[in-house]
């Protein structure tokens, strides 16, 4: 019976199945775990299918260009060398990977083309035939198993733990979640420093000067600081336990199949507009970012205060109640960290999830207080979250993405300057009682000439 080292093995039915095998062949061949598969279907990429930071050169990039076809002529290399000029980093080697059996021909025109790239200083091109990926696959009796199962069997120590991450809201798992961005309020800097408007500026040229110089020169600051990115940094770091509060909740769920895994290591890293936090955080500032104040101007006046019925009732306002999660922080919190059988850590862009030991065919769930909370700093759209995860007993680091559809917040945005200038519409809310157990809101919108509007409290 022949051995796999004397055998070609049949070659992939698709072009995805041959890319999963170059992948993990390419992670022995530039050995290193960090080879990834570039872009996905109907993007460009210019040329390079799979790339990643080769060891062998020096850290940088290397890349590779898979095509699963019958045949391949000089023509076709030349074809994907070019194309693979345009790839940004700049290569520092390029590898042809092909399904066609060896050809005499091929290698002697990459030769030869070598020989004069060099002359250009340009990156070397190296090609592999499905001959040369049937060798690699022989010689790993892991990756033999994992892509052609009939040729290898792997005894129970053998077999490696697979893992699967998932989103988990309302015990429904799945790859994809959708989260709410931040509101206006919060990610829109230069609408809270609350600028004077365009009319305000107007209104104020034509009836006092003095004031509309004013107005411009904090305009023009409120611009250096909404553009000023040390300033961003320090108001996303300063807003932190607000993008905590309103940043949505969601749960993360991790399977073991095959084997029991040892020291095992969970990461998530995610885009550098998503923040993220453990649910039980309890944050505070600890840099501070003050908003400049609005000038004092003489032809400002002051709108009419609208008074919370709740607050008034109290006799003190609802957030000095109840704003601050202070009052309710659970004391036994850190003790009852300490009783888990796992740690789960979130900052920075990243998730870390650490377990000492995990069964194989189980489940666990992050959810209540062992969840997350992301908070999106963009209006809407899609984000790639990558995960990796690892054991004391894989031999290489296991690799998967999951997805966020971030959804507008439709919270209105709040002004922060309590003043107005000119002859703005008004709107004042109050309680109407409509029946002997019936009450309700009534808006109403007062004459802004009426006098007496002006001296209303």
């Amino acid at each position: 019976m022949p051995s796999p080292s004397t055998t070609a093995f049949p070659v992939p039915k698709s072009w995805d199945e041959f890319e999963e095998i170059v992948a993990d062949v390419l992670r022995l061949r530039w050995n290193t775990p960090h080879v990834t598969r570039n872009g996905r279907s109907g993007q460009a990429q210019n040329g390079i299918d799979i790339y990643a930071r080769g060891a062998r050169a020096g850290g940088n990039y290397v890349g590779a260009q898979c095509k699963r076809v019958d045949e391949m002529s000089t023509k076709d290399v030349d074809a994907i060398v070019a194309e693979a000029e345009d790839f940004e980093p700049a290569l520092a080697e390029l590898l042809i990977t092909t399904t066609v059996s060896r050809d005499a021909k091929l290698q002697e025109h990459v030769r030869k083309l070598n020989v004069r790239r060099a002359k250009g200083n340009k990156f070397p091109v190296e090609i592999l035939f499905w001959e040369d990926f049937c060798l690699d696959l022989a010689g790993d009796k892991r990756l033999l198993a994992k892509h052609f199962p009939g040729w290898s069997k792997l005894t129970s120590d053998e077999r490696e733990p697979e893992f699967e991450v998932k989103w988990i809201v309302d015990d429904v798992e799945g790859e994809e979640s959708t989260v709410v961005a931040l509101p206006e309020d919060t990610i829109d800097l230069l609408a809270i420093i609350d600028p004077y408007t365009d009319e305000e500026i107007a209104h104020l040229e034509r009836t006092h000067e003095g004031d509309a110089t004013k107005a411009k020169e904090f305009n023009a600051l409120a611009k250096k600081l909404a553009s000023d990115p040390d300033f961003q940094r320090r108001w996303r770091k300063w807003s932190a336990s607000t993008a905590h509060y309103d940043g949505t909740k969601i749960g993360i769920a991790v399977s073991l199949e095959h084997a029991a895994a040892k020291d095992v290591l969970i990461e998530l890293e995610f885009d550098e507009d998503i923040d993220v936090f453990s649910a039980d955080d309890r944050l505070r500032p600890d840099e501070d970012c003050p908003l400049p104040e609005h000038p004092k101007l003489e032809t400002e006046r002051q709108n009419k205060r609208y008074i919370d019925p709740m607050s008034s009732l109290l006799g003190s306002s609802a957030s000095s109640l109840f704003g601050s999660s202070t009052y309710f922080e659970d004391p036994w919190r850190h003790i009852h960290r300490a009783q888990r059988d796992y740690s789960i850590w979130a900052g920075d862009g990243r998730v870390r999830i650490r377990f000492t030991e995990f069964s194989p065919r189980r489940t666990k769930h992050f959810e209540g207080d062992s969840s997350i909370v992301i908070a999106a700093w963009v209006r809407e759209g899609t984000r790639t979250v990558r995960w990796t995860a690892d054991a004391a007993n894989r031999s290489s680091t296991q690799r998967g993405e999951l997805h966020l559809k971030i959804e507008p917040n439709k919270r209105p945005l709040e002004r922060r300057r309590q003043t107005r200038i000119g002859e703005q519409p008004r709107i004042s809310f109050s309680f109407v009682k409509k029946g002997d157990n019936e009450f309700a809101f009534e808006v109403q919108e007062p004459d802004a000439n009426d006098p007496k509007e002006d001296d209303a409290e």
